[in-house]
């Protein structure tokens, strides 16, 4: 390569990294969770506490600063800690530490325990990357929320089992794979993330969005840029809400909050708002990577209801207290359709695990927090693989 390709590389890569953070902040950059403690891994039965900033269209700021994104984001309130687990960045809004380790107990897992670990980059991978990409390596960058994160082993997550996948496959390419997905973050932080790393020379991105509760996630982060009015739950659902969370924390945040929100709102079309949000995000996204040149697929991640059997009884039983029909309480199902109807709309690969989750000989989640578990994540990594196959084949 002559010295003027490199600088004609240089410039195109910075007019396309300006483009990125322009939509990035154009779009907004935010999400509020429905837990005030999100880092998930540590809370193994904690209850859920909601945000109390229920309208984030109300909030005066419109843009992310460190300030406003510590009210929008309750993981970030730990950020003046020494050594915390999650940290501000101008493009991300919410990252992990680079070189972050704990380790907590887990009865569920075969090694009584779970140990979450950050590389350099603060991904959840056990190695080092090296931000210049080598000659015949292949990178993909994957993005998501605490699903993606893994309540798993780094070596188990999905990325991580992806890459053992493809470069097992025979293909005369190494294969990279980055796990920089974010517990508590949604489509609009998955684009700030692909902003913040789109100059590590990727060849695709993976964005992985949690049908359980990335929807109303979205409605809040688009009214937030939108400045639009959220419409507040009246005081007895409100404290019908409080109530259920406090005992059956995991299957209110993993699906039923949403389900129950959008059913008693009906009228507010919050639902359609989120949809639109998300395929907004993935479209600005295939943007990207129209102008990097790598392909976005866009991984859809089912909720343990749809697919898993072992603990229905207990999701029932939430449903019933919150006096939601077996249509209702799965109502992730219709959303799950819906997003894939609009992807497919805006031609924008897509990759669906459910039948294939649903076919398994044993359940894919845990029952602790509804997370994914080591065989769910095997699935996924299984049929994002099988899906790509052909895109990988037609760029050769």
């Amino acid at each position: 390569m002559s010295p003027g390709d490199v600088r004609d590389r240089s410039t195109v890569r910075c007019r396309v990294l300006f483009r990125c953070w322009i939509s990035a902040v154009t779009i907004g950059l935010a999400v509020i969770t429905l837990q005030v403690a999100n880092d998930r891994l540590c809370a193994k039965a904690a209850p859920v506490r909601f945000v109390r900033i229920s309208d984030p269209g109300q909030m005066t700021s419109e843009i992310l600063d460190e300030d406003t994104a510590r009210l929008l984001f309750p993981m970030l309130a730990l950020a003046h800690k020494k050594k915390p687990r999650h940290v501000y960045d101008p493009t991300a809004v919410v990252l992990l530490s680079p070189n972050y380790e704990f380790e907590h107990p887990w009865d569920e897992h075969t090694t009584g325990k779970i140990v979450s670990r950050t590389n350099n980059f603060g991904f959840r991978k056990d190695t080092d990357i090296d931000p210049l990409k080598r000659d015949g390596v292949y990178r993909i960058l994957v993005v998501g929320d605490s699903h993606t994160e893994g309540v798993v082993h780094n070596h188990e997550s999905f990325a991580n089992v992806l890459e053992r996948l493809l470069n097992g496959s025979g293909q005369d390419l190494e294969f990279e794979v980055l796990n920089a997905g974010v517990g508590g973050t949604e489509p609009h932080l998955y684009l700030g993330v692909l902003s913040r790393y789109a100059s590590l020379d990727l060849d695709m991105v993976i964005a992985a969005p949690f049908m359980g509760n990335d929807v109303y996630e979205s409605v809040l982060m688009d009214s937030f840029f939108r400045k639009k009015s959220v419409m507040k739950l009246g005081d007895w659902d409100g404290k019908l809400v409080e109530n259920v969370s406090k005992n059956h924390a995991p299957v209110m945040a993993q699906g039923l909050y949403q389900a129950f929100r959008f059913t008693r709102l009906k009228s507010a079309g919050e639902s359609d708002q989120g949809i639109s949000a998300m395929v907004e995000c993935f479209s600005r996204m295939a943007k990207i990577g129209e102008d990097f040149g790598f392909q976005v697929v866009v991984a859809v991640i089912p909720t343990k209801s749809e697919v898993d059997r072992d603990d229905l009884a207990r999701v029932k039983k939430v449903a019933g207290l919150l006096t939601l029909s077996e249509d209702e309480a799965l109502l992730s199902k219709t959303l799950r359709r819906k997003l894939i109807a609009a992807l497919e709309s805006e031609s924008i690969f897509w990759v669906d695990p459910t039948r294939a989750m649903v076919r398994a000989s044993a359940p894919c989640y845990w029952t602790t927090d509804y997370h994914l578990n080591v065989q769910g994540h095997r699935i996924l990594a299984r049929e994002i693989a099988r899906a790509i196959g052909p895109l990988l084949a037609r760029r050769k």
